[in-house]
């Protein structure tokens, strides 16, 4: 996994990297291809543009704080012909613009420089995993006390 470093107040910090994505391929890879609960954030962006600019930090701080439960990417239309073809097959008209996916299915679309509103959708996808987790642990314990009983009930007949 790559490392970026960030210049903050005169100190280098290592911070994780936000992924690119420059074909394709790799956008389906990880949207409509992937069977994983874990959640994706994509960030399709221009360098030139002042509020991608402007966000780019605070996307950073995000892809840094949930990095063990969401994956996040970026699009930058001006790296190359095929990421400006991604933007258009998306039809996205503004940047930034982010999708969130989960699952094989974008579930959220958000336009423009509204990095609070994509944490907040990020909080949510991330509650509903945990509590996923909890279910899928309380079945677990249910099933077990379960089976401790039919053994105890075998024993007793």
């Amino acid at each position: 996994e790559s490392i970026l470093h960030h210049r903050e107040r005169g100190m280098i910090c290592r911070l994780k990297a936000i992924n690119s994505i420059t074909t394709k391929e790799q956008l389906d890879a990880i949207t409509i291809h992937s069977t994983s609960s874990t959640p994706v954030v994509i960030d399709f962006q221009k360098s030139a543009c002042k509020p991608c600019v402007r966000i780019a930090p605070l996307y950073l701080e995000l892809s840094t704080k949930y990095e063990s439960s969401v994956s996040f990417y970026k699009v930058d239309a001006d790296s190359s012909v095929e990421a400006l073809a991604l933007l258009k097959q998306e039809g996205i008209r503004s940047v930034p613009t982010f999708h969130i996916w989960s699952g094989g299915r974008r579930i959220d679309v958000i336009r423009g420089a509204y990095i609070d509103e994509v944490e907040d959708i990020i909080r949510g996808e991330v509650a509903k995993l945990s509590s996923n987790t909890e279910d899928q642990a309380s079945l677990l314990a249910l099933k077990q006390r379960l089976d401790i009983a039919k053994q105890l009930n075998d024993l007793s007949t």
